[in-house]
């Protein structure tokens, strides 16, 4: 899996690099919001916090994604009562296009990413017909997409407000359902740098 995103990653800045201008527009921007499982069997809604770098590539922006969705366990079983012990989340590192739309005084965008998607499944406690049975954390990390609309109000010359919508799926690991779904909504500032 490792050696799979080594050569992704190369791929992708091998194509890129010569295209490349540093004097085009760079930002950085700080995210939180909502984490919303559609078809996971493992994590309950909760909140997410990442970051998001994006360049001009001319037309394009190039953007890199990192966000960590904090959750817990889900009860699969009505009659279970879980008790989680340890951190339970989701981890998305993913890179990608972005193409704005109607550049206005509300500038419009979608994009499109892949990536890694990391869950880390942390230890819990199921009490069923009262005999408690622990069992450890795991973690497994898959290959995924996701694809978004958002949009951005300027603040000042240099700050922006970002308010995005994604659609979220990667691919399940070992027991796990064959694809996991789920929608992220994040609000945050965006820092625009100019070199």
């Amino acid at each position: 899996m490792r050696k799979l995103l080594i050569l992704f990653l190369f791929i992708l800045s091998s194509s890129g690099i010569a295209q490349i201008n540093l004097k085009n527009p760079t930002a950085i921007s700080l995210n939180g919001g909502f984490f919303m499982p559609y078809s996971s069997e493992t994590f309950k809604t909760g909140v997410n916090i990442g970051f998001d770098i994006q360049h001009k590539i001319d037309p394009i922006y190039a953007f890199l994604n990192l966000t960590y969705n904090i959750s817990s366990r889900n009860n699969k079983v009505p009659s279970e009562s879980y008790n989680n012990t340890s951190s339970t989340g989701l981890l998305e590192v993913s890179i990608g296009p972005r193409l704005y739309i109607g550049r206005t005084s509300l500038e419009y965008f979608i994009d499109g990413g892949l990536g890694m998607y990391l869950e880390q499944k942390g230890s819990y406690d199921i009490k069923i017909n009262g005999v408690t049975t622990s069992h450890p954390s795991e973690s497994n990390m898959s290959l995924g997409g996701n694809i978004g609309v958002g949009g951005e109000f300027p603040i000042t010359d240099d700050l922006d407000f970002v308010g995005r919508a994604k659609y979220h799926l990667y691919f399940g690991v070992g027991d796990a359902p064959f694809l996991n779904t789920y929608f992220g909504i994040l609000g945050g500032i965006k820092y625009n740098i100019k070199f």
